[in-house]
């Protein structure tokens, strides 16, 4: 027989001490286990529950692993199995039940806690926000449902932010790039390249700002005075001028203006 010779509490775990004979065994076991095998000071063990109690053991000393990665942060079951299958843990079922029994791993709510996250802090567009959670191994059906609950009032309300804090930069660069560089951030941040097209337009008239447009072209038209000395002079300067301008996304009006003033100035 198997006789617990000490059992005493240390930290979150159990010291357990077993007597085997001339053998001393010890282990850190968690209070589940206590629990489950009903141990006590004293207690005489069979070989039969000795073994049931070494494996139960051994299996625990994962868990309690397993269990360590999922609270740190919440996590999917994707990332779980991910972290089973890193760590080559065997009867990953048994992980994931005991998660899942404790309402530890919950994808639905996972989900909905990540989508008012993103929504309202992070601020991001359904189509991120999908994106992200593909990557987490979410299934495309549980996202696409939860995506199409999302109030649209928000994601305008979202995408007015992010409209507001870039043309903060509106002055740094010609009209037309702007509005590029415009759509390709706010597609980044996960809205649709419609919606987006759509309150650019209605918006279009506060992003003009032909005075600072002047003020750009100026700025470049002395710089491409220079460079055009250096070239071997196969088109004319106004050629010249003009395409090197428009390849930098100035408009059409602005840069006419600027070149028909530095000829009359000539």
């Amino acid at each position: 027989m198997i006789r617990v010779k000490e059992l005493t509490k240390k930290s979150k775990f159990y010291h357990l001490v077993l007597e085997k004979d001339d053998i001393v065994l010890c282990f850190d076991v968690s209070e589940d286990l206590i629990v489950e095998f009903r141990i006590y000071l004293n207690k005489e063990i069979s070989e039969s529950e000795y073994l049931l109690l070494e494996t139960a053991i051994n299996r625990d000393k994962h868990y309690q692993k397993v269990l360590n990665y999922a609270l740190y942060k919440p996590r999917t079951v994707h990332e779980i199995k991910r972290y089973l299958d890193k760590n080559r843990f065997q009867d990953i079922d048994f992980y994931l039940k005991k998660l899942k029994d404790l309402k530890i791993i919950d994808d639905i709510l996972y989900l909905k806690n990540y989508i008012y996250e993103a929504l309202h802090f992070k601020r991001l567009g359904p189509r991120r926000i999908e994106k992200d959670l593909k990557n987490k191994g979410i299934s495309f059906d549980l996202i696409e449902e939860q995506i199409k609950q999302i109030d649209d009032k928000v994601i305008v309300e979202n995408l007015i932010y992010w409209y507001n804090k870039k043309t903060k930069e509106r002055n740094r660069m010609p009209l037309m790039a702007f509005k590029k560089s415009l759509i390709a951030f706010l597609i980044n941040k996960g809205f649709e390249l419609s919606m987006i097209i759509e309150f650019i337009e209605k918006s279009i008239d506060d992003l003009k700002d032909p005075e600072n447009e002047i003020i750009l072209i100026e700025k470049e038209f002395n710089k491409i005075k220079a460079s055009y000395q250096k070239t071997k002079k196969q088109i004319s300067f106004r050629s010249y001028a003009f395409g090197k301008l428009r390849n930098k996304g100035f408009d059409f009006d602005s840069i006419n203006y600027v070149i028909e003033r530095s000829s009359l100035d000539e």
